[in-house]
């Protein structure tokens, strides 16, 4: 997540962890080459100052936007019926599909929202 990048220490741990479990399944299950932390560690740091600066805490991002009465646009791709808790299960995404799963997804909760438009397809 691009959360991490923003403590490397951390960052460093997690990338230990799956690491070391991933090079056991690599060479006890497939008995390929193992990868090493240290390099993917380093292509983690590059990639950290570059995309860092485009990255903020979108919460506070649309609550000051909100707040300060600008229009904000929120799009969902999902039908309803693929909703996690109101879908056809097993035929479902790993999200709230919707008007209101919106706040589950960006931390802006409905009482916030003056206006939801649907859109469907006749």
């Amino acid at each position: 997540r691009m959360g991490d990048f923003r403590d490397m220490a951390h960052l460093r741990e997690k990338l230990n962890t799956v690491v070391a479990y991933k090079n056991r399944v690599f060479s006890s299950l497939y008995n390929a080459d193992t990868i090493s932390a240290d390099a993917i560690f380093e292509k983690c740091k590059v990639y950290a100052d570059k995309l860092l600066v485009y990255t903020t805490d979108t919460t506070e991002y649309l609550h000051t936007a909100i707040s300060k009465g600008k229009s904000v646009l929120f799009e969902g791709a999902q039908g309803a019926l693929l909703d996690l808790d109101h879908g056809t299960f097993p035929f479902v995404t790993s999200s709230n599909a919707s008007s209101l799963g919106m706040s589950a997804g960006c931390g802006v909760p409905a009482r916030m929202v003056d206006k939801f438009v649907g859109v469907i397809k006749a």
